[in-house]
């Protein structure tokens, strides 16, 4: 399966307006409808993403980190106390991820686990699976799972 990605995954952009192409657009790139309905928005996969994809088989489980966008509507005014906000950003982001979680588990994947001050989810799903899954208006990326490494003292 390969996957062209724009640089722009790699600085979170939004997706582009007019992706997926549409069918006389397709035609111009050289793509049948099918191709293109089954790529993800170039701009919500990235680099590293785009690479495993391009050498795993359709049923190969992956494991993948997805990003959650901004939502949309303007934040209601903040409340003063720090743990009005923090319960109010968790109910964000689970209104979010809800159905996040559910198209998941109908591509054949599985939730390994949210963080709600990141706004991601961590989950495993086939790889074909994740060209679907990108396409979701609420996700602002799709990548890998990157450990964590402390930086060194100066």
């Amino acid at each position: 399966m390969a996957i062209e990605v724009a640089s722009a995954a790699v600085d979170r952009q939004p997706a582009r307006e007019g992706w997926p192409p549409s069918a006389d657009e397709s035609r111009v790139l050289g793509a049948d409808a099918a191709t293109v309905e089954a790529m993800p928005s170039p701009d919500k996969v990235t680099p590293d993403l785009a690479g495993v994809l391009d050498k795993a088989p359709d049923e190969q489980l992956l494991e993948i980190v997805v990003e959650l966008a901004e939502p949309d509507e303007a934040p209601p005014e903040a409340p003063a106390d720090r743990s009005q906000r923090i319960a109010r950003m968790k109910e964000s982001f689970d209104a979010q991820a809800t159905p996040l979680e559910e198209s998941i588990a109908s591509l054949g994947g599985k939730v390994l686990g949210k963080a709600w001050i990141n706004r991601t989810i961590h989950a495993r799903v086939p790889a074909k699976a994740v060209p679907e899954l990108a396409r979701a208006g609420s996700i602002a990326a799709v990548d890998t799972p990157h450990g964590l490494t402390p930086e060194s003292p100066a």
